[in-house]
C-alpha cells in the first residue's frame, strides 16, 4: 500500500516513472529470494523423505 500511496503522490512522470522501476526491481528481488527459499526447502524435505524411505525398509527387515 505504501508503494501504491507514493505512487499517487508523484508529482511528475519522471518521479512516477523512478519510483515504478524502483517497485518493480524490489518485486523481482522479493521474488527471487521467495524462489530460492522454496527451492532450499523442496530439497529439504526430499532429502528427509529419502531418509525416511532408506530407514523404513531396514525397520520393516528387523520387524520381522
Amino acid at each position: 500500500m505504501d508503494g501504491l500511496n507514493d505512487l499517487l503522490a508523484c508529482r511528475s512522470m519522471p518521479d512516477f516513472v523512478r519510483l515504478q522501476s524502483a517497485l518493480v526491481r524490489q518485486n523481482v528481488e522479493q521474488m527471487i529470494d521467495n524462489s530460492q527459499r522454496l527451492a532450499q526447502l523442496t530439497a529439504q524435505v526430499a532429502q528427509e523423505a529419502a531418509r525416511t524411505l532408506t530407514i523404513q525398509p531396514e525397520h520393516d527387515r528387523r520387524a520381522r
